[in-house]
């Protein structure tokens, strides 16, 4: 899919007057695509600290909230 878009971007180009952007610059593709060998993403340390971080920011507001004991609220 990748490629075909390429290929297509640099076909309408070639067909746009000289001087409509750069004149006598021709486009090619200089790396095609490939299917990725593996899965992109920030790595398992990262996500777990990031996801220990957030818990605690989001449950902080809770654990900090006063809590009224049995005699406070039998008076």
């Amino acid at each position: 899919g990748a490629d075909a878009v390429a290929q297509a971007y640099l076909a309408v180009r070639s067909l746009e007057p000289i001087g409509a952007h750069d004149a006598g610059v021709e486009g090619r593709v200089v790396d095609p695509a490939r299917t990725p060998t593996a899965p992109s993403g920030p790595g398992l340390l990262p996500l777990t600290v990031a996801s220990t971080t957030l818990g605690l920011l989001a449950g902080a507001p809770i654990a900090a909230r006063p809590t009224r004991s049995r005699a406070a609220r039998a008076s």
